[in-house]
């Protein structure tokens, strides 16, 4: 049978509807209508990495960035290059455009006065290694500190003292001695410690050496007053050692030496108060005593390490000499000496000493 096409209506209808089935769908993400289809997402791990890896690559770019303006500049310089930042114009060695430091507190000049060429008493050749003449209108505090391991007042060195240290008990007025006095509530001490911060230099000393004084102890009918006295100290105690030159101990004027072995010395009965030169003479494995140039005792002496110098002024009701604060223990010098030539430069141990025309007797100083 014939086939009946369609009204000419129905085919216009027929058409169109295979066109709109043919068109492509009107997408709902803002994306043009002819364009392909976005790929589907990867995974979440896949997301992160590559959102990892995108912040690396960028933070290694930016150190290139700033590595090769360095180069450029010349500010930054290769490890093993061997090169140095570009100096100022002085020759100073700063930067352009640093910010300039303080000035730091020059380096004490330590020499002998004019004539002196050694330890009274002491033959030898000698090389003048530091001291103070105490001729200057205030205390030095590139070589003194007022106060034991403390820029200022401090607490006494040991138990048996009496008073604090107050910095103001310590002057130097400009009449060529250094004074240390001791009041009803405080006492005076300066150290060369140049390990206690407190100085800005300080200075100490090895062996052989020797270190002596001219003081002026207080004192009365033959007996010093309170507790003054002049020693080194070292810096680990008592594996470093101490030296007391001189001590008053129960009025008498006595020295000792400390160390990991003990604490030998003795007192000298004659009269030591008023103006007298003490010394020490460290060599080897002994320490010689000179009270005015002459000899008085030695004790043997195993430490080793450096010394630094001390001056102090107290009272001890358990150790000292008859108390009669206010008064004052004066410094007219302080100086240390080094052997040149000679036998004692390579360390071997003192002559033995020859009695003197005082008379020394044991002692048991306490640990200062």
């Amino acid at each position: 049978m014939p086939l009946v096409r369609p009204p000419s209506r129905l085919r216009a209808r027929l058409s169109a509807l295979r066109r709109s089935l043919r068109a492509p769908q009107r997408p709902t993400d803002g994306a043009r209508p002819d364009a392909p289809p976005r790929p589907a997402d990867p995974p979440l791990p896949g997301r992160l990495r590559q959102g990892t890896w995108r912040r690396v690559g960028l933070a290694v770019l930016a150190v290139l960035l700033v590595w090769t303006g360095a180069l450029i500049r010349g500010g930054f310089h290769l490890p093993g290059s061997g090169g140095r930042p570009p100096s100022s114009a002085d020759g100073s060695g700063a930067s352009a455009g640093a910010t300039p430091t303080a000035p730091t507190v020059p380096k004490p000049v330590m020499s002998p006065p004019a004539g002196v060429s050694g330890p009274a008493g002491i033959t030898g050749n000698w090389s003048y290694v530091a001291g103070d003449e105490f001729n200057g209108t205030g205390l030095d505090r590139s070589k003194w500190c007022p106060g034991w391991f403390a820029p200022d007042d401090s607490g006494p060195v040991n138990s048996f003292e009496d008073h604090p240290y107050r910095a103001a008990n310590v002057t130097e007025p400009g009449d060529g001695s250094l004074h240390l006095a001791l009041t009803s509530d405080a006492a005076a001490l300066v150290s060369s410690n140049p390990l206690d911060k407190c100085n800005a230099w300080g200075f100490q000393w090895d062996g052989p050496a020797v270190m002596e004084a001219r003081v002026y102890l207080p004192g009365e009918g033959g007996k010093i007053n309170d507790w003054p006295a002049v020693w080194s100290d070292g810096q680990s105690w008592p594996r470093n050692g101490e030296i007391d030159v001189v001590e008053g101990l129960h009025g008498e004027a006595c020295y000792h030496v400390h160390t990991t072995a003990g604490g030998p010395g003795a007192c000298d009965r004659g009269d030591l108060t008023g103006w007298h030169t003490f010394a020490s003479y460290w060599n080897g494995r002994t320490v010689t005593f000179y009270y005015d140039g002459e000899r008085v005792g030695s004790a043997p002496y195993t430490a080793t390490g450096e010394q630094y110098a001390v001056l102090d002024y107290t009272s001890s009701s358990v150790m000292g000499g008859p108390e009669a604060a206010p008064a004052t223990m004066d410094v007219d010098w302080v100086r240390v000496w080094k052997p040149s030539t000679g036998p004692a430069a390579s360390g071997s141990p003192a002559p033995p000493p020859t009695p003197s025309a005082t008379t020394a007797t044991p002692a048991t100083a306490p640990v200062r």
